[in-house]
């Protein structure tokens, strides 16, 4: 915390008198002072006040009843040819909630104007354990239409928290137990089949979200194995989510769907249809040679 409150320097570019920085080292070290009483005072709260893990777990499987949680609960990526799914951050920080006597959060530890470094953590104060996870974000945004750098304080700030999001997932799933984990997203998955919404209306606005997408009906036919008018309970759960992962960024269209036959690249399509015009050629020339 020696670095809360930098050197102070004037329109100038000259550094301030000595008396004003002896004040803001004053201030500066009660700033160390409070934090770290407010630190240890948490730290024996939570000594005291231990939880209890059954009630805890009562506590999750309530929240995971609620349709809200239960939509935003859970994201899929595919990794490998392999579609992987697996706790929200908003399911893991309700989770914490529940659990107890758990912090986590992110901070800025450096910035320049090409990239930032920046650390996630998660702190069980009971057990007095934690996990962190310290990486560079590159203040670039890369776009369809190009890239360009982040200048902008906000959107450098939303920019870091987006990524990360995902570290401070990663630290709770170390603390949380597993098993509790798993629990909750199952509970979850069973409370959208409980409460999803058949109707034609639901369906159509779900087609024209993924249509958003550049992900077309056919593209979602295909995936499903059968036609839009016979989805069931479960593939609609199955949408969201692969949805909801597309929407935050944990996985693009194409991990999920096939693209249709004529959205694919014209130079790919010309190979394939030079490769099967010389197949035809190589076969007519064996039965003219027979």
């Amino acid at each position: 915390m020696s670095d809360f409150f930098p050197t102070v320097q004037n329109s100038n570019n000259l550094p301030v008198s000595d008396e004003l920085q002896t004040e803001l080292s004053v201030v500066n070290n009660a700033e160390s002072a409070r934090v770290i009483a407010e630190v240890q005072a948490s730290l024996v709260i939570a000594k005291k006040f231990p939880r209890n893990e059954q009630k805890a777990i009562e506590r999750i499987k309530n929240a995971c009843g609620r349709t809200t949680l239960a939509n935003s609960a859970i994201y899929s990526y595919s990794r490998g040819g392999t579609e992987i799914t697996g706790a929200s951050i908003r399911l893991l920080e309700a989770i914490k909630c529940a659990w107890g006597n758990i912090d986590s959060g992110w901070r800025e530890l450096e910035r320049d104007d090409k990239r930032a470094i920046v650390q996630a953590y998660a702190w069980d104060k009971e057990t007095n354990t934690k996990e962190e996870r310290t990486f560079e974000v590159p203040l670039i945004r890369y776009t369809r239409r190009g890239s360009y750098p982040l200048t902008d304080p906000r959107d450098i700030y939303e920019w870091e928290a987006n990524q990360a999001s995902r570290r401070v997932r990663a630290c709770l799933q170390a603390l949380i137990p597993a098993d509790v984990v798993e629990d909750a997203v199952n509970c979850c998955i069973a409370t959208q089949k409980a409460n999803v919404d058949m109707s034609p209306e639901t369906i159509k606005a779900l087609i024209e979200a993924f249509a958003k997408l550049n992900v077309t009906q056919s593209m979602i036919e295909k995936r499903l194995g059968r036609s839009i008018t016979a989805m069931q309970a479960g593939h609609v759960v199955q949408l969201r989510t692969i949805y909801k992962s597309i929407v935050d960024g944990i996985g693009k269209a194409f991990d999920f769907f096939e693209p249709d036959e004529k959205d694919e690249p014209k130079e790919k399509k010309t190979k394939a249809d030079k490769a099967e015009k010389t197949e035809v050629k190589t076969e007519t020339e064996e039965n003219n040679e027979a």
